[in-house]
């Protein structure tokens, strides 16, 4: 393609543009774009892998720990009914031994008068 044009000086001046030259050049820096936006793309794909490992190893984690607090938990718990029901025996054995103690004490009042 030619373009024409006049010189200041009273000439014709022909200007000869490449436009396949224009075009490739064009088209290189498109693919340079692109890989760089695949480049990135690639290393966000792999940002959000690392995410997931970790969001994934952050939920065993807190699993484990909650299942071992839950053990700890039942154990403290049993450990309670088991002072518990032993509270309530003695409780139950010293009610009982006050209530023999007096019923002997009306029984040896009412049999003395």
């Amino acid at each position: 393609m030619e373009i024409r044009g006049s010189s200041p000086l009273g000439g014709t001046i022909y200007i000869q543009v490449n436009v396949m030259a224009s075009l490739e050049e064009r088209v290189s820096r498109h693919e340079g774009v692109l890989e760089q936006m695949n480049e990135r793309l690639g290393n966000l794909e792999q940002g959000q892998q690392a995410l997931r490992s970790e969001m994934t190893q952050g939920q065993q984690a807190f699993r484990s720990e909650m299942t071992q607090g839950q053990r700890e938990l039942r154990s403290e718990i049993q450990a309670l009914h088991a002072e518990i029901r032993s509270n309530f025996r003695w409780t139950v054995g010293i009610m009982l031994a006050m209530w023999i103690t007096v019923m002997g004490a009306v029984l040896g009042a009412l049999l003395t008068r």
